[in-house]
C-alpha cells in the first residue's frame, strides 16, 4: 500500500549500519552537541556554531551560550559567553571545552601549528570585538580587543592572523594602510544625525602577541561589510562580503566594474552587491577588487584559495541577472533566492560563475577546498537537491547538503544530503576538510525544532537531542553509500513531531537501500494475514516485527500494532529496519494514545481528503457531498480499539467491528466566516475489508456546513493537555467538497 499523501513535518532519522556494526553510508560521524550550543533566546537571536578541522581529523567548534536574567527594576537582561571545544578525531569525546570571552563568537580558524583563533563581538551589542588565541591543548595564549566587529578570520604560514568584518569611525588604521579614513557622513544615527557609514576592514595580527601589523578600511561611501577572508602562501589576503557603495573601489579591468545592486532595502533584506578584493601582503595596495552581483541583493559569504592563488567564492543572490559565465553549471536563476559559486584567477577575472538553486530559496554560507581537484559547498534548499537527484519530492527530503564541485570545470560532481528536517541550517564558516579528505560540517536549527531528526552515530558524544540545537557531522565522500539514513512519518498525513508512534498507525519510512528495487505491495494470505517480512525487509519495535504493506528501495510502509501499550517506554527501546545484511535503528521515546492522520487524494497531504460520498462516488469538486448526507473518511493512527482485532490481518467485511477506545470528534468549517461545527459520527473504527492500520469514519454533513472545499479536522482525547498528536491538521487541515442548500 503506497503512501497516499505528500506533506511534510519534522522527521525521525535512522542511522544505517552494516550487520557487523560498521557504518556503510557516507556519514562517518554525526552527533548533537550536548548542551545549549547555538541556542535561541527570547528575542530571536541565534548564533550557529563554526567548525574547522585539523590535519588529523579533530574538529574545533566555536559557539555562544545565551542566558537571560530577570534584573530587579530593569526587566530582562541578556548575556552571552563564547566558547571553543575540541572533538576527538574518532568523534567520541570532547577533548576540551574552553570559555574564551564574555561575548558572542562569530568566527574561528586554526594555524599550521594547531593554535586556535576565536573572534567575535565583545559583549551583547557592545560593538567592540575580541580576538583570543588558544594553544592546541585549549589553554589561552593571548586575548586582545579591537574597535570593530570581526566576522571572519584566516591565518598565514607564519601563524599571523587576518581579520575582516565591519568597522566604524572608532577603528584605528595603521600608517601606509590602503584606506585610512572611513569616508563622508552619508548615513544617519538613531537620532537622525548624519554619520559615516560602516566600512569593511582588514587587519593583520601578530602571532606572537596579538599586536596589529596593519589595519585598513575597505569600502566606499555607503555601508560595507567583510564577511569572508582567505590568505595565500605569500600573505596576500582576499576579502569578500557585501557592499552598498556604488563607488566601491573596483580596479581597472575588474570582472564586474559596475555596481548592480539597486534592490529595495527592507527590514529583512538589504540591497547591495557582493564584492571580492585582494590586498598585497603589506595591506597598502589593492591588487584587484570587483563587484559580484546583479540588480537585486547579493552577498559573498565564503572564500577559499588554492595553491595557484585562484579564489573560490560562494554566497547568495536574489538577482535574476547575476553575472554567470558562458557554459555555467546553472545559467538561469532558480527563483526566490539562489546560492551561487564562482572562481576568480589571481588577477580577479572570473574563470566560471554559476547559480545554484531551485524554485525555493537556496543559499550557500560555507566553502572549503578538498583533495582531488574539488571544492565543497554547504547548501541550504531542498528543491535544488531534488534536481540533482532527478526525482520527485518526498516528505523526508533534507534541506541541507554538501556539494562537491570540480575546480577546473565548475561542474557539480557529487553531493551528500545531511538528513535532517528543514528547520536546520548552516552558518558561515560551517564547513572544513581535514587531512584525510573528510568534510566536517556544523549547523543548527530554530527553537529546538531540529529535534531528533539528525542522524547520530554509535558512541557519539551526544546520542540524543541535547537541549541545544546544534549538530556536527563528518562526511566521507570516498565511501559508497549502500544503505542510507532514512526518516519516518505518519503514513497518511506525513507528519511527525517526535520519536514517537501510536497504536494502529501506518508508518512510512524513506531512505536508500531499504528494500527491493521496483517495490513490492504486500498481499494478504488466504487468512487475510500480512507478512512481517517482505522482499528481505523487516521493521521491528523492540523485538516485535511489524506487518508490512509495501517495501521498495526508497520507501517502506508498516503497521504499529493496535495492542501496543501507550505511555513512556523503557530506555533503549529501538525502532529497527533490516534489509538483507544491513540494519538501521533509532531510539523510540514514547507511545502516544493516538496520532491521527487522514488519507488524502493524489498524495497532496493537507489538501483534498480521500472521501467517499454516500452514493459511493469519490468526493471531488464535480461530485460534492450534500448537506445531510453521510461521507466516509479513511485515516490511520486512531489508537486502541474497544475489542480485539488481529494486528496483522485484513479487517473483516462483516460486523461486529470494534470501535475506538479514545473519545473522538469530527469538525467541519461552518457557513459563518469563522468557526466550525461538529459532524454526527455514525461509525469510527477499523475499515472493513482494508489492511490493518486503516480506519474508516462515517459522518453526516451538518446543515450548517459551508459550500465549497471545506476543511475537516479530527480531534481525539488521550493526549497530554490536548497537544498536537491529537489532531489531524498539524500541517494544514485536509478538506472535503460540500454542496450546501
Amino acid at each position: 500500500m503506497p503512501c497516499l499523501s505528500w506533506s511534510c513535518g519534522a522527521v525521525l532519522t535512522l542511522l544505517a549500519t552494516a550487520s557487523n556494526g560498521a557504518v556503510v553510508s557516507r556519514l562517518a560521524y554525526g552527533t548533537f552537541l550536548p548542551g545549549n550550543y547555538g541556542v535561541v533566546v527570547a528575542d530571536g537571536i541565534s548564533l550557529l556554531p563554526r567548525a574547522v578541522a585539523d590535519g588529523v581529523g579533530n574538529t574545533f567548534v566555536s559557539y555562544t551560550v545565551f542566558l537571560q536574567d530577570i534584573v530587579p527594576n530593569m526587566g530582562v537582561r541578556f548575556t552571552a559567553d563564547a566558547y571553543v571545544l575540541k572533538v576527538s578525531a574518532d568523534g567520541t569525546k570532547i577533548v576540551f571545552d574552553t570559555h574564551v570571552w564574555g561575548g558572542i563568537a562569530t568566527t574561528l580558524a586554526l594555524d599550521g601549528l594547531g593554535n586556535i583563533y576565536v573572534a567575535g563581538e565583545g559583549g551583547y551589542s557592545s560593538g567592540t570585538g575580541f580576538i583570543v588565541k588558544l594553544a592546541p591543548d585549549g589553554s589561552i595564549l593571548y586575548t586582545t580587543q579591537i574597535a570593530a566587529l570581526p566576522l571572519a578570520v584566516a591565518t598565514d604560514a607564519a601563524g599571523d592572523l587576518y581579520v575582516t568584518g565591519t568597522a566604524t569611525t572608532d577603528f584605528k588604521t595603521t600608517a601606509g594602510a590602503y584606506k585610512t579614513a572611513i569616508g563622508p557622513a552619508k548615513c544617519t544615527n538613531g537620532s537622525g544625525a548624519p554619520v559615516a557609514c560602516s566600512d569593511a576592514f582588514v587587519a593583520k595580527i601578530s602571532a606572537k602577541d596579538g599586536s596589529v601589523i596593519y589595519a585598513t578600511f575597505l569600502g566606499g561611501s555607503a555601508a560595507d561589510s567583510g564577511l569572508a577572508i582567505a590568505v595565500d602562501a605569500g600573505g596576500s589576503a582576499v576579502v569578500a562580503g557585501q557592499t552598498q557603495s556604488a563607488d566601491f573601489p573596483v580596479t581597472p579591468g575588474a570582472f564586474q566594474s559596475a555596481y548592480g545592486g539597486g534592490g529595495v532595502t527592507t527590514a529583512t533584506q538589504v540591497s547591495g552587491d557582493g564584492f571580492a578584493a585582494r590586498l598585497d601582503p603589506t595591506g597598502s595596495t589593492l591588487i584587484y577588487a570587483t563587484f559580484i552581483g546583479g540588480s537585486d541583493a547579493d552577498s559573498v559569504t565564503g572564500v577559499v584559495l588554492d595553491q595557484d592563488q585562484n579564489a573560490y567564492l560562494t554566497g547568495s543572490t536574489a538577482s535574476s541577472d547575476f553575472p554567470v559565465t558562458a557554459g555555467a553549471f546553472q545559467s538561469v536563476y532558480g527563483g526566490a533566492g539562489d546560492a551561487f559559486f564562482l572562481k576568480l584567477d589571481s588577477r580577479g577575472q572570473a574563470l566560471f560563475s554559476s547559480y545554484l538553486g531551485g524554485p525555493t530559496a537556496d543559499s550557500s554560507p560555507g566553502i572549503a577546498i578538498g583533495a582531488g581537484n574539488r571544492f565543497y559547498l554547504a547548501v541550504q534548499g531542498y528543491a535544488f537537491i531534488l534536481q540533482l537527484d532527478q526525482r520527485s519530492p518526498t516528505p523526508c527530503d533534507p534541506t541541507i547538503a554538501i556539494l562537491a564541485v570540480d575546480s577546473d570545470s565548475g561542474e557539480v560532481i557529487d553531493h551528500y544530503a545531511v538528513r535532517s528536517f528543514g528547520y536546520s541550517q548552516f552558518g558561515p564558516g560551517s564547513l572544513s576538510v581535514d587531512g584525510f579528505g573528510v568534510v566536517h560540517v556544523a549547523g543548527g536549527g530554530f527553537s529546538g525544532l531540529l529535534g531528533n531528526s539528525f542522524a547520530v552515530t554509535p558512541n557519539a558524544i551526544s546520542n540524543g537531542y541535547g537541549g541545544g540545537n546544534a549538530f556536527l557531522a563528518r562526511i566521507d565522500f570516498s565511501a559508497q553509500e549502500e544503505f542510507a539514513p532514512a526518516c519516518m512519518v505518519n503514513g497518511a498525513s506525513f507528519d511527525n513531531l517526535d520519536v514517537s508512534v501510536a497504536p494502529g498507525e501506518i508508518l512510512s519510512l524513506f531512505g536508500v537501500g531499504l528494500g527491493p528495487t521496483g517495490g513490492l505491495t504486500a498481499q494478504p494470505d488466504s487468512n487475510g494475514v500480512y507478512a512481517r517480512q517482505l522482499g528481505g525487509t523487516r521493521i521491528l519495535i523492540g523485538d516485535t516485527a511489524l506487518p508490512l504493506l509495501y517495501v521498495s528501495d526508497s520507501q517502506v510502509n508498516a503497521v504499529v500494532p493496535y495492542s501496543l501499550s501507550t505511555g513512556p517506554i523503557a530506555p533503549g527501546t529501538l525502532v529497527t529496519i533490516e534489509h538483507d545484511s544491513f540494519n538501521a535503528s533509532y531510539p523510540l521515546h514514547y507511545i502516544w494514545p493516538t496520532w491521527p492522520g487522514i488519507f488524502t487524494q493524489g498524495g497532496v497531504g493537507s489538501n483534498q481528503a480521500a472521501v467517499l460520498n454516500q452514493d459511493g462516488s469519490t468526493n471531488t469538486a464535480d461530485h460534492p457531498a450534500a448537506v445531510g448526507s453521510v461521507v466516509s473518511f479513511f485515516a490511520t493512527g486512531l489508537g486502541h480499539l474497544t475489542g480485539p482485532l488481529p494486528d496483522d490481518a485484513t479487517t473483516p467485511l462483516s460486523p461486529p467491528w470494534p470501535g475506538l477506545a479514545e473519545s473522538f470528534g469530527v469538525y467541519i468549517a461552518a457557513a459563518v466566516s469563522s468557526g466550525a461545527v461538529g459532524m454526527e459520527v455514525l461509525y469510527a473504527g477499523p475499515a472493513p475489508g482494508m489492511p490493518p492500520g486503516v480506519y474508516r469514519v462515517d459522518a453526516r454533513v451538518p446543515d450548517s456546513a459551508r459550500s465549497g472545499q471545506v476543511p475537516v479536522r479530527f480531534i481525539m482525547s488521550g493526549c497530554d493537555g490536548g497537544v498536537s498528536p491529537c489532531v489531524t491538521d498539524i500541517l494544514g487541515p485536509p478538506s472535503v467538497w460540500i454542496q450546501a442548500h
